[in-house]
């Protein structure tokens, strides 16, 4: 009885040390409320008006005289998985935003906003069945 206690608690090692689990989280750009869109309103906001709105855009880039397009982009993805001796079992979730500005001489003239995924709740969190 013994030596089949031993082996069993060996093979209950093993297959410890061959499990495991891992969570990864990563973001990129700077979040900002995409509620504020709303806001916007073409031939009146202004440049300073989203600024206050969205914070400083992650790009700027000049076009025609006068010109600019400003761009906020997001995103998230979070993935976790859970390994063991015969098989495996990864949930991934990813979420992006970016809000596109074009300005003439520091106003408004178009905008688009652009979303993939679903966007995450703050006490959200991934749990493998």
């Amino acid at each position: 009885m013994k030596r089949l206690s031993a082996s069993f608690l060996s093979v209950v090692f093993a297959v410890a040390l061959l499990a495991g689990c891992a969570t990864a989280n990563s973001t990129y750009g700077t979040d900002f409320s995409s509620d504020n869109v709303s806001k916007i309103v073409k031939g009146k906001t202004t440049a300073a008006d989203l600024i206050t709105l969205f914070g400083q855009p992650y790009s700027r880039t000049q076009g025609a005289p006068g010109q600019e397009s400003w761009m906020w982009t997001y995103s998230e993805a979070h993935s976790q998985g859970e390994s063991w001796m015969f098989g495996s079992n990864q949930k991934t979730t990813s979420y992006s935003k970016t809000l596109y500005v074009t300005l003439k001489h520091g106003v408004v003239t178009t905008y688009s906003i652009s979303t993939q995924g679903t966007p995450p709740t703050s006490s959200s969190s991934l749990s493998l069945p």
